[in-house]
């Protein structure tokens, strides 16, 4: 009921946020900005687009590695894009990173480790890209002196990184994780408890590995800076007239805010939130709803590739990676599952009759 309610909100905030929209730009400026764009540039941004899927990717791949789970590079990236475009795409309660979480699960047999995994690198990825927000904000309050909210945004994100900071590095302490997990150990006779403990543990390990986490957040910078350059080109391209840090702080800050779960896939926010901020430079809100609507066609077509890959070469579909976070799974069960298995029944449920029948044993003699 919590969730109906939860998702009534965001589509209402959403319906609300494009109602405003819809008001205020110019229809006509827009459909001319978008028929008139630059298609070489638009080329360029889709080839960074790509190098972002595959850089992605890459970095999660560090992870699973690190804790056993051997996947292959064209598989990662395949089911990523799947999932990914799955949740963009389709309609659906589930997110990108259930659908891939689960899938690794069934893939390896190893469900806390890639949880685990999607844990960090989600949580290095706000710590990254609050902080770049937060230079971002700082630099449109330097370059807007006087503009309404500005300094507040700043003083906001800067106590929220803060607060970040503290917490993620307090979630690898020893002093925070050891009473945490002995409490859960008391508890081990809940099924609940016991999965929280395996997700712990294999959380707190990647503490032992902080060169792979450096390398792991330098990666993840790239690929913020590289999200803000291809932004910039695909700005560029339908007829924005601003100076690139100007634009990257601004998107920045859009990026940021449109992620929290206020409105669905964050449509209408991150729209707004670039009409706004760069009508400081001088940006009609045309242009600014023209990049961020090509912006999003762009997100998709990145990652079609890997999709299609994983729909030829997996034998999948979106619905598959669905049924395999929706069915019924067996916490206790470690035995991997193959890619062509992954569209059978899950690893938890019962054989069927003809598999009974193959594994049934001899009689004794």
């Amino acid at each position: 009921m919590r969730l109906r309610v939860g998702t009534a909100i965001r589509w209402l905030f959403t319906l609300g946020a494009v109602a405003v929209l819809i008001h205020v730009v110019d229809w006509g400026r827009f459909a001319e900005n978008v028929r008139t764009a630059d298609f070489r540039l638009l080329l360029v941004a889709y080839g960074l687009y790509l190098f972002d899927r595959l850089q992605m990717s890459f970095k999660w791949g560090l992870l699973l590695h690190r804790r056993g789970l051997h996947v292959p590079f064209w598989e990662n990236w395949s089911i990523y894009s799947l999932s990914a475009l799955s949740a963009t795409v389709l309609p659906a309660t589930l997110g990108a990173d259930m659908l891939r979480g689960m899938w690794v699960w069934r893939r390896t047999g190893n469900g806390a480790a890639a949880t685990a995994s999607i844990v960090v690198e989600r949580l290095v990825g706000f710590v990254i890209g609050l902080a770049v927000a937060c230079v971002a904000a700082f630099y449109l309050v330097w370059r807007n002196q006087g503009a309404l909210g500005l300094k507040d945004l700043l003083v906001t994100m800067a106590v929220l990184l803060g607060v970040a900071v503290v917490a993620v590095g307090a979630s690898f302490s020893r002093r925070v994780s050891t009473p945490i997990a002995r409490i859960l150990e008391r508890r081990s006779g809940s099924r609940v408890s016991r999965m929280a403990h395996k997700l712990g543990s294999a959380y707190v390990a990647y503490r032992d590995a902080p060169g792979l986490l450096a390398w792991f957040a330098l990666l993840t910078v790239l690929e913020q800076l590289t999200s803000l350059f291809m932004g910039y080109l695909v700005a560029v391209a339908v007829g924005v007239e601003v100076g690139f840090l100007t634009f990257a702080a601004a998107l920045a800050v859009a990026l940021l805010v449109s992620r929290l779960p206020i409105a669905v896939d964050g449509i209408g926010v991150l729209e707004g939130l670039l009409v706004l901020l760069l009508n400081f430079a001088g940006v009609p809100p045309a242009e600014s709803v023209a990049f961020a609507l090509v912006g999003r066609f762009m997100n998709v077509l990145g990652f079609a590739p890997g999709a299609a890959v994983a729909m030829t070469a997996l034998d999948l579909r979106p619905g598959d990676l669905r049924r395999a976070a929706t069915q019924g799974e067996n916490p206790g069960a470690t035995a991997p599952v193959s890619p062509q298995r992954l569209k059978g029944r899950p690893s938890g449920a019962p054989p069927s009759e003809s598999e009974a029948g193959r594994r049934r044993p001899a009689p004794p003699r």
